[in-house]
């Protein structure tokens, strides 16, 4: 996988399976537990701020419209202002991707 604006970077791979101990089919599914909403909304919002994926992109991933990932973003953003324990998820998730693309 290559950093945001590299070329041939590819989506899927910034949405690797398993990423954060959620597999992608997980996030795109129906499901509304408070732990899968709380993982969309860091992954929408990491992949938004630090990896610069466009929300349009990642709804097509996850089977939302692109307004629908806006918002997690900005629900995102004001959590990781506010909330330490999402801001410190937020950081973690990011090293995580970034250790999957130096793995690849």
């Amino acid at each position: 996988m290559t950093r945001p604006g590299d070329p041939g970077e590819q989506l899927p791979n910034f949405l690797k399976p398993g990423t954060d101990g959620y597999e992608i089919e997980a996030l795109a599914g129906h499901g509304y537990t408070r732990d899968v909403t709380g993982a969309r909304i860091l992954l929408a919002t990491v992949g938004v701020e630090r990896w610069r994926q466009s929300p349009r992109e990642l709804g097509k991933v996850l089977g939302r419209r692109g307004d629908a990932i806006s918002r997690w973003v900005r629900w995102g953003a004001e959590r990781r202002i506010t909330e330490a324990e999402f801001a410190e998820a937020h950081d973690e998730l990011d090293r995580q991707l970034s250790t999957l693309e130096d793995d690849q």
